[in-house]
């Protein structure tokens, strides 16, 4: 049976909030590095933007992409980072395992 008539075979009202469905893909998250460290074994990049503004990946495992904001220099090495904000939280990341150019000249970054 259709939704429609189950509503209607009730005498319901049904109200929708299409909500995340109409905007979630219309805006991006520009975040500005603030560094880049090592623990020996994994790289990361530190940015200004934390798990309090996009919860999802730290709370659901959810994949954020991640780009730069404009193209790399040409010649920029690209290593695996994890992307993590500055809160001292270990769930405070938005992203793992990111291949991404070394961001000694990249400034912004963008989550999608």
């Amino acid at each position: 049976m259709q939704v429609r008539e189950l509503v209607l075979s009730r005498n319901l009202k049904l109200i929708i909030e299409p909500g995340r469905s109409l905007i979630a893909n219309t805006c991006c998250f520009v975040n500005r590095v603030t560094g880049v460290k090592t623990n020996g074994t994994k790289n990361f990049i530190v940015i200004d933007g934390s798990m309090a503004e996009l919860i999802r990946p730290s709370l659901y495992g959810a994949y954020q992409h991640i780009q730069l904001t404009s193209p790399p220099p040409s010649g920029v090495e690209i290593s695996t980072f994890d992307v993590v904000g500055p809160v001292c939280e270990s769930a405070d990341f938005l992203g793992k395992d990111r291949e991404l150019p070394t961001p000694d000249q990249a400034i912004h970054l963008s989550l999608l």
